[in-house]
């Protein structure tokens, strides 16, 4: 049963059929593009704080609400793991009206990211892993998507923006959540699995790194006597430490880096390493990592003038505890579908349409090149110099006072205004 939505105000999706005795997996899904206090928002902060300076020019993504409402419909749809399946999703997306084009229905199911319902959703995402049974919560698995804004001060202790950070007269750097908070609060649940991907830099500026960033502090957490030491807690996340994660600038042109390659290797798609298994086929979780990794990064050296930003994007995992777990099943019949699905397959309510631009994207000849593009054989604008005019050092000139935070898209390639713009 594909799940319903119980609360759309508040982005709460369940499995009708659900019997609370019965073992599955609770998912949040964060897809964060517009930013109201960001350059470019609808009331951008007036602050003039270094740090929310810095922040505020981060400005805004065009696809991390679309990213993460394809892992939401990947979720719904094509997510298996016969144990414990998907019982419930509390779903939370401010998109830019490029991505609503692409997926209008995003707009009416899912609530607003504000600090405010982000903790109310986490906490109701939590609350309920909790009130399970001890026996049903060994059996079942928490799982978390975040794509948008992020940045790291400390180590391990990466803060993922609300859509309305930098709201207030004197805003705090902590108006966010810490995903460090999020690990220690679940380790306190007797669930069996807790799997966290997070789309997001892990970089940050001078100007934070002054400041204790640690994120607002939704859960609880305990000591280490106090946590569930059987617990497998794995964070994928789309770059390692210090290190930037990038993303398309218009969602005609597709998703994040991460969010792409994830999905294409949560499907089993070409060059993913599919276990096979007695009962069928699955995604382990050691062979997801390496290919999402190799994949975002043959993405963007598949871009035009980027390929030196690809060893920007290190696609890490960490946790604890950590095996090789199923991720997700895969169908037993070993085939990969080409083109729409037949009308007899299931489809998800909204679906009548194909939901992608029919048809290449017409593109200006004399335009300068301003999106990512797939694909190392895209010739270039005839008005664009070569490669060989500029250096490595101007073709990824950074932004904010020299540094970028956040989830970030490659701008005005093949120009010397070339740079890497904050975007997520």
């Amino acid at each position: 049963m594909k799940l319903v939505p119980q609360d759309p105000a508040l982005g709460h999706w369940v499995d009708p059929d659900w019997q609370k005795d019965r073992p599955g997996t609770h998912a949040l899904v964060i897809g964060i593009s517009a930013y109201a206090h960001f350059d470019g928002g609808a009331a951008p902060a007036a602050g003039t704080d270094d740090w929310i300076s810095d922040c505020r020019g981060l400005g805004q993504l065009q696809v991390s609400a679309l990213t993460a409402w394809r892992v939401f419909e990947w979720l719904n749809r094509d997510y298996q793991l016969a144990d414990a399946p998907l019982v419930s999703c509390h779903l939370l997306l401010s998109p830019q009206p490029g991505e609503l084009k692409v997926a209008s229905p995003m707009d009416s199911c899912s609530a607003q990211p504000t600090l405010a319902n982000c903790q109310q959703a986490v906490r109701a995402w939590a609350g309920g892993m909790r009130a399970l049974a001890p026996e049903v919560a060994r059996l079942s698995r928490g799982l978390m998507f975040f794509s948008g804004h992020g940045a790291e001060v400390d180590a391990e202790r990466q803060i993922l923006l609300p859509c309305d950070y930098l709201a207030g007269a004197m805003p705090s750097p902590n108006d966010a959540i810490g995903t460090e908070n999020i690990r220690q609060g679940l380790a306190l649940l007797p669930m069996s699995q807790v799997l966290l991907f997070i789309d997001a830099c892990r970089n940050d500026s001078a100007a934070l790194r002054q400041l204790d960033v640690d994120g607002s502090p939704i859960l609880t957490s305990g000591k280490a006597a106090l946590t569930n030491s059987l617990q497998t807690s794995a964070v994928l996340y789309a770059t390692a430490s210090n290190r930037s994660a990038y993303q398309h600038t218009s969602a005609d042109q597709g998703l994040s880096m991460y969010g792409t390659a994830l999905l294409e290797g949560l499907r089993g798609l070409a060059g993913m390493q599919v276990r096979e298994l007695a009962k069928g086929r699955d995604i382990p979780l050691f062979n997801l990592q390496p290919f999402v990794e190799s994949r975002v990064t043959a993405l963007l050296q598949g871009i035009p003038g980027a390929a030196a930003a690809a060893g920007w994007q290190a696609v890490s995992l960490a946790g604890r505890r950590l095996s090789n777990l199923t991720v997700t099943e895969l169908p037993p019949s070993g085939l990969i579908l080409m083109g729409r699905p037949h009308a007899a397959v299931a489809r998800m309510p909204w679906e009548q349409e194909p939901r992608e631009p029919a048809g290449p994207v017409a593109r200006d000849p004399n335009a300068v090149v301003t999106q990512l593009v797939e694909g190392p054989d895209l010739p270039l604008p005839p008005s664009s110099p070569s490669a060989a005019s500029f250096s490595p050092q101007e073709t990824l000139r950074r932004t904010a006072l020299g540094e970028a935070i956040g989830n970030e898209a490659i701008a005005a390639l093949w120009t010397h205004h070339t740079r890497l713009a904050p975007v997520s």
